[in-house]
């Protein structure tokens, strides 16, 4: 099937090609003498400050930066720079022993200062995402290769929340930095990690990290890490299909599904799957102000959308019919529920309890004053495979009597949005680390304390509150399973988001190299436990000549 599609692609699109360095050259095979993995990605890059750069920051905890622990595809934590750790029975005091022998990519030894810094840093820069730090960590104490935290209250998740997230800067280089949201400078790609930062080729958009062979654990098997950085999934899908990329990688993103389907029947690439963590598409609502802050109209909705239509459009059918609990199986917590399914009966229904009234001259629902019921949906425009989607969801509010327009945004007038309520539907997706954070199964996107980083804050209620904060302080397992369940309860309530489909995460790989491990907490298939465990296929070597 490929290859017959593909003589069309190829006739159609000759000048992608051209675009390509090395697009009308090459071996089926890219030469692996040099041990090269090469990614294609689509994430931007518009600096190497992982401070300053969404997608620069991502690479950096792949791999330039250490955290203190870490946890593996199956969610257990295991020590990084940490050697062991320990907390008080109620989770106000954690310490962390480090191990011994730490250095900087520069040779400058690491030690507990650099991690007391980088929280205190972090905090009085004002870096966006970790507000928290101020709130949470009362004081920070070292005595020897130990750092202590002592909390403001019981907390049981600071390994994920804190332990995990935190990448660790050098002290020497960003104290004498007063603006790191400005600041450049091939010094502040110096981590401790497995890879160290070599270059950015600017006009053939690549990022080339080589392997630290001083690094303090089991060295990664690739020696060189090259992220091809494309604009669009057709020239990534076309560098797949002819060898000059190995594999795809986007934080927290399987590839869309719409590309996915050329590239199935060629023989040198091998799709891998796994569930998603993250909620690939969803829709927040606006619970303050407008239309959606009635709870009639948030239901209603929920039964205008047709999900077995999403699920084909968006997933070509694989994906997964939700649940109003929002919450995906693959997140430790799930609790079963019914799957959300489109009944406009109903929904007609709910939206004359809510007081519209159907005008059947123009077949729109009309308020007290008679005017039309409007909303407006924000989107992002930096997801275009979100496209057809958006035009779906339009078209079937208007034919169940809901004029919808939409408003297209960059991800930072997407943000400001968000964080002014200007909006009355939301469209977004939620990564596997979003579904972790805070009190975990996407707390943290709703907690009306939270602030910043496109958090829709949107629940504020008590019984919210006391779910989160009774997760967070909680260590008996029993009480944290009815507390899971009471969260996706709320959610199936109040609706302040609807999931639009859960995910598969398709992730396609040339055959050159196997031993890849989907780790959706690390958001795919590129994480540490891959980069440990990859070998050269035989294939591989013997086109290579070795």
């Amino acid at each position: 099937m490929f290859k017959a599609c593909a003589k069309k692609i190829f006739c159609l699109l000759p000048i992608l090609l051209c675009l390509l360095p090395a697009a009308c050259q090459g071996p089926k095979f890219p030469a692996n003498d040099g041990q090269i993995l090469r990614i294609g990605t689509s994430m931007r890059l518009n600096s190497t400050n992982l401070i300053g750069n969404y997608g620069y920051m991502q690479f950096a905890m792949l791999l330039t930066h250490d955290t203190l622990v870490r946890f593996d595809e199956n969610f257990l934590p295991y020590g990084q720079l940490a050697r062991k750790w320990e907390s008080d029975s109620q989770g106000r005091v954690w310490t962390f022993w480090l191990k011994e022998g730490l250095t900087w990519h520069d040779g400058t030894p690491l030690s507990v200062d650099d991690v007391a810094f980088t929280f205190d840093y972090l905090l009085e820069k004002n870096i966006g995402g970790y507000s928290w730090i101020g709130t949470l960590v009362s004081r920070i104490s070292t005595d020897g290769n130990s750092i202590t935290f002592h909390l403001a209250r019981p907390y049981s998740r600071f390994l994920e929340n804190a332990a995990y997230i935190v990448r660790i800067l050098p002290k020497h280089i960003w104290e004498s930095i007063d603006d790191p949201h400005r600041a450049f400078g091939r010094e502040l790609t110096v981590g401790s990690g497995p890879y160290e930062f070599e270059r950015f080729f600017e006009t053939a958009n690549i990022l080339r990290f080589v392997r630290n062979e001083n690094y303090h654990d089991s060295l990664p098997k690739p020696e060189i890490i090259e992220f091809h950085i494309f604009s669009n999934y057709d020239t990534l899908a076309l560098s797949l299909a002819s060898g000059n990329v190995d594999v795809y990688y986007k934080y927290g993103s399987g590839f869309p599904f719409a590309y996915l389907r050329h590239l199935n029947d060629e023989p040198e690439i091998t799709i891998l799957s796994a569930p998603e963590m993250g909620v690939p598409l969803a829709l927040g609502f606006n619970t303050r102000t407008g239309p959606a802050s009635l709870l009639n109209v948030r239901r209603a909705i929920s039964m205008i959308v047709d999900y077995q239509q999403i699920n084909a459009i968006f997933f070509d059918g694989k994906g997964i019919i939700p649940t109003a609990g929002f919450v995906p199986p693959s997140i430790p917590g799930f609790a079963p529920r019914e799957k959300l399914a489109q009944n406009l009966p109903a929904a007609h229904e709910l939206l004359q309890e809510a007081g519209f009234v159907m005008d059947k001259r123009d077949g729109f629902f009309k308020g007290p004053d008679g005017s039309t019921l409007k909303l407006v949906m924000v989107a992002r425009n930096d997801m275009p495979h979100q496209a057809p989607v958006i035009r779906f969801l339009q078209h079937s509010l208007r034919q169940a009597g809901v004029d919808l327009s939409i408003r297209s945004s960059d991800l930072s007038s997407w943000v400001s949005r968000v964080e002014s309520n200007d909006f009355d539907l939301l469209l977004f997706r939620t990564t596997a680390w979003g579904m972790i954070m805070d009190a975990g199964l996407g707390t943290g996107y709703f907690d009306a304390r939270r602030k910043g980083g496109g958090c829709i804050a949107n629940a504020d209620d008590e019984e919210f509150y006391f779910l989160v904060d009774n997760i967070l302080s909680t260590t008996d397992d029993a009480k944290s399973v009815q507390l899971h369940s009471g969260v996706q309860d709320y959610y199936e309530k109040q609706l302040p988001a609807i999931a639009l489909c859960w995910g598969v995460g398709s992730y396609p790989v040339r055959n050159n190299w196997t031993g890849y491990t989907i780790h959706q907490m690390e958001g795919g298939i590129v994480n540490r436990i891959t980069l440990g465990s990859l070998c050269i296929s035989q294939a591989a070597n013997l086109q290579a000549g070795l």
